[in-house]
């Protein structure tokens, strides 16, 4: 009799735990793939399973549809883009570097868009000079690190007005209506040209008391360097070496038309329409708007009559007197 009891016992227990088993089993297979019909105390009824529910909820959403589609193309771009548009991560542009995102830079001050005698910009901000004289700043002007604004503007170019103004990398050179040559911002490295600073080429001393304004023909600066040039040819330049190594190659020559700088080269071009790197190699390959590629610049220019050159951070661009227009770098 005993046997016989715990014999009962364990079949019952036997069941019991298959049928909790099966009920288990049955309540994942709902879950996953939905619920059949089946009866319940008052009838048929459909059951449906909680991740089915959240589909459809899901689907019925069509915000919600158009955010997983756009994050699944991210992902998909971020993964296979580089292996069609090769991406060089050793890339870096000096001239960007701490500055936030933002659009100052477009915001031009309203005063002088149709007012305007002279603009120009180097880096990330720009400087513009209305017809009667007046300066205008706009762009990333501060500098945290090194604690300056360029938009304080030194009180004298204010009250006496300025012929030309230009910009740089961390410094504006302006000249005044009384021909006085007025730098502001980060001098460290030599910029305005009048601290004796190691490794940065002065001023000529004959600019220290200012210039006739009649005779001024251009202004440029670049990174940490500045070139005037006047109206009889005669070049003027000043800054930093380290950054400009051919920097002292156009000091006091004669003749010149225009000199404007890379991030780390000056170069002219003369009156004669010659167009000069000074002691450096700079440009091999260049692309011509008549002639396609071009091998050896220097090569191609002979002869050429270069009426305008204009650069930024690592080429240049240059203008024919016919009108070819020439990109190099």
């Amino acid at each position: 009799m005993k046997k016989n009891r715990e014999k009962n016992w364990i079949k019952r227990a036997f069941g019991h735990t298959m049928s909790a088993m099966k009920s288990f089993f049955r309540w994942i297979k709902r879950s996953i793939f939905g619920g059949g019909k089946e009866l319940d105390g008052f009838g048929k009824a459909e059951i449906e399973s909680p991740s089915k529910l959240l589909r459809q909820a899901f689907l019925r959403k069509k915000t919600a549809v158009v955010a997983l589609v756009t994050l699944a193309a991210l992902f998909l771009f971020v993964f296979i883009a580089p292996l069609f548009v090769r991406l060089d991560v050793n890339y870096t542009d000096p001239l960007q570097q701490n500055v936030a995102p933002g659009y100052s830079q477009r915001k031009i001050p309203k005063k002088l868009q149709k007012n305007i005698a002279d603009i120009n910009g180097f880096s990330d901000f720009t400087v513009g000079v209305s017809q009667d004289g007046e300066l205008f700043l706009w762009g990333n002007t501060k500098d945290r690190l090194k604690k300056t604004d360029l938009k304080k503007i030194p009180e004298k170019v204010r009250l006496d007005g300025v012929i030309c103004a230009a910009a740089g990398l961390d410094h504006v050179i302006a000249i005044t209506k009384k021909g006085e040559i007025i730098g502001w911002g980060d001098k460290s490295c030599g910029q305005y040209g009048f601290d004796p600073v190691l490794n940065a080429l002065p001023m000529p001393q004959e600019l220290k008391n200012g210039i006739d304004t009649q005779k001024v023909a251009a202004l440029t600066c670049g990174y940490q360097t500045t070139a005037l040039v006047t109206k009889d040819g005669k070049a003027y330049l000043w800054g930093n070496e380290n950054a400009v190594k051919n920097l002292g190659d156009f000091q006091n020559q004669i003749g010149v038309k225009q000199v404007v700088f890379t991030n780390s080269a000056a170069v002219a071009v003369y009156q004669d329409g010659t167009f000069s790197t000074g002691k450096e190699t700079l440009f091999h390959a260049a692309i011509s708007s008549r002639n396609g590629r071009i091998n050896e610049l220097n090569a191609y220019l002979v002869g050429a009559n270069v009426q305008k050159v204009a650069a930024n951070n690592k080429c240049v661009a240059l203008i024919l007197q016919d009108g070819e227009l020439i990109v190099a770098g």
